[in-house]
C-alpha cells in the first residue's frame, strides 16, 4: 500500500454518531497490537469535522483503533522521530516518523519506570514519512493516567527516543 489516509478513529456509542457518509480506499486500519479491526468507526477528518461509516453488525472488543498516513510523493533522507504535537497534550497527540527506505517499524510508549505501557505500531512500512494519531490509552484502549511517557521509535538498527506529556 503506497498511500493510507490519516484518521483519527475512535469506537463511539450510537447516540454520539451524526449519520454522514464517507468512504476508505486501501486504508489499512490496525489496533494498538498490530492486528486488523472491523466494525462501527468514526472519523475526524483534517478539517476536524467527525464522520460516519461501519458494519451494522459487527461487535467486538479492541484497544486503541489507528490509522497510519504515508504522505505520497515524499521520500526522507534520514531515519527520524519528530516530536509529537501537541505536546504536553491532554485528549490526543499526532506522532510522526520518517523512513529512508523500507523496513521492520516498532513504536512503543514506556513509563518513567521504562515498563512498556503501549505498543502504538509494529509492522513493515515502505519508505516514507508517517503520522500516526494517538488518545493517550494503552493497547486495551485504558486512559493512561497523566506522566511524563517516552515514546520509543524502531526501525532496523535504528532507534531514538522522545519525551511525551500527557496532562489528564
Amino acid at each position: 500500500m503506497r498511500y493510507l489516509k490519516l484518521l483519527t478513529l475512535a469506537l463511539l456509542p450510537p447516540l454520539l454518531l451524526q449519520a454522514q457518509s464517507w468512504s476508505l480506499k486501501r486504508t489499512a486500519f490496525v489496533t494498538a497490537g498490530g492486528r486488523v479491526a472491523s466494525g462501527r468507526y468514526t472519523a475526524v477528518a483534517a478539517a476536524g469535522i467527525p464522520t460516519l461509516s461501519g458494519m451494522e453488525s459487527a461487535s467486538f472488543s479492541v484497544g486503541p483503533v489507528t490509522a497510519v498516513e504515508l504522505a505520497e510523493g515524499q521520500r526522507p533522507e534520514e531515519f527520524a522521530l519528530l516530536q509529537n504535537y501537541p505536546n504536553p497534550f491532554n485528549q490526543s497527540t499526532t506522532l510522526s516518523w520518517q523512513l529512508p527506505q523500507a523496513g521492520e517499524v516498532r513504536i512503543a510508549l514506556y513509563t518513567l519506570r521504562g515498563e512498556e505501557a503501549a505498543l502504538l505500531y509494529a509492522g513493515r512500512q515502505q519508505a516514507g514519512i508517517y503520522r500516526l494519531a494517538w488518545a493517550g490509552q494503552d493497547g486495551r484502549g485504558r486512559p493512561l493516567p497523566s506522566g511524563v511517557y517516552f515514546l520509543r521509535f524502531t526501525a532496523g538498527a535504528h532507534q531514538q527516543v522522545k519525551k511525551l506529556t500527557l496532562v489528564r
